[in-house]
């Protein structure tokens, strides 16, 4: 009998979430692998000089972060009023109903599934390419992306919080290698703010422009899928918030700034054009300006900073799946989300106010003050 409950302590350790696993440091660690500013700048960066608006486009990202911000406003609300590793789907059923929810549901199940699966093919490509080139080993990216989702599911299995170390010492080391090309630079060029004028924002597409800086603050909202694994939730997910989508604004804005400042403003289009069949841009400034160890260091950063978005992205679909399951039991698929939702929003109501849990118990339905 002992025995058998061990056995059931144990199930239930490894298919539950841990609460108080995060803290705001953790959770915004989670979000930038996901966002992977590397990769948003190596990728994202170049495409939206290419074909936006060229030399303005570090006003892109800055005005995709300012509407993001007042997004916010109203998410960070929602997630003090609904504690649950729903996110979105969670707020939708609250909202909307079951069946709104289920939709909802599904479909940011099946995004972050396709982010995962696009992880593996892009991680798989870039390994074959950057590790053939530095050491004359040519496996083939299927075999790559393959081992490259294995070790992701290990390290899921450790835990989150283990999970948020190892994608913290990664975006440091991609944080670190952009603010060195940042400051060299700066030293070497300087930054030009004619990036800023009306003739520079406005060239080109604009609307082109700032679609594609949106992309690069893709996973931002992924915060309120750790609450229930947070430190004080109803604090921890509104700041966690605000910081992600400030950091992945100054990250991608101002290393914008710099590269567009080092092709020349007025010239930043066509150079990035010139270089999008390769997408070398940013590894061509990256030799001019830091050199060739460096550039080396910066390619094989461009690896980690691949590998963190996959287990990023990871961690964020099995969230959307665990209200699904009911919790880890065998429950149908159907009614639970809805029984979720429901317990999880008044549990948080619980814990924001006293009052609100007697209100609760009078009706099904509070309203959130």
């Amino acid at each position: 009998m002992a025995e058998q409950t061990s056995a059931s302590t144990t199930t239930q350790h490894h298919t539950s979430l841990r609460p108080g696993a995060l803290g705001v440091a953790g959770i915004v660690f989670l979000v930038l692998a996901a966002v992977a500013p590397l990769t948003g700048i190596v990728v994202v960066a170049s495409l939206a000089i290419a074909l936006g608006n060229g030399g303005g486009t570090p006003m892109s990202f800055f005005l995709v972060a300012a509407i993001l911000l007042l997004f916010a406003v109203g998410y960070a609300q929602m997630s003090k009023q609904l504690v649950n590793a729903g996110g979105f789907y969670a707020f939708v059923v609250k909202g909307l109903g079951r069946t709104g929810g289920l939709v909802a549901g599904l479909i940011a199940t099946l995004g972050y599934n396709f982010f995962v699966v696009g992880t593996i093919g892009t991680s798989g490509f870039f390994m074959q390419t950057i590790i053939r080139d530095l050491t004359g080993l040519d496996v083939h990216w299927l075999v790559w992306g393959l081992l490259s989702i294995v070790v992701c599911f290990i390290l899921a299995r450790v835990g989150v919080d283990f999970s948020s170390k190892i994608l913290g010492v990664c975006l440091l080391l991609e944080v670190l290698m952009l603010v060195v090309f940042d400051v060299s630079v700066l030293v070497q060029t300087g930054y030009d703010v004619a990036a800023f004028s009306p003739e520079a924002v406005f060239s080109g597409s604009l609307p082109i422009g700032l679609l594609l800086a949106a992309t690069g603050f893709l996973g931002f909202e992924a915060t309120a899928l750790f609450s229930e694994e947070a430190k004080q939730p109803l604090r921890t997910i509104p700041r966690a918030t605000y910081t992600s989508i400030i950091a992945i604004g100054v990250i991608l804005g101002v290393t914008t700034w710099a590269v567009v400042s080092a092709t020349g403003v007025a010239q930043a289009q066509a150079t990035a054009l010139e270089h999008l069949p390769t997408g070398d841009l940013i590894f061509s400034l990256s030799q001019q300006y830091l050199g060739g160890p460096l550039t080396t260091v910066m390619m094989v950063l461009l690896l980690v900073s691949l590998f963190a978005a996959m287990l990023a992205f990871h961690n964020s679909a099995t969230r959307y799946l665990y209200p699904w399951v009911g919790r880890g039991s065998s429950r149908r698929l159907s009614p639970a989300p809805a029984r979720t939702a429901h317990h999880s929003w008044r549990a948080s109501s619980r814990r924001a106010s006293p009052r609100s849990s007697r209100s609760s118990s009078r009706s099904p339905a509070p309203t959130p003050s």
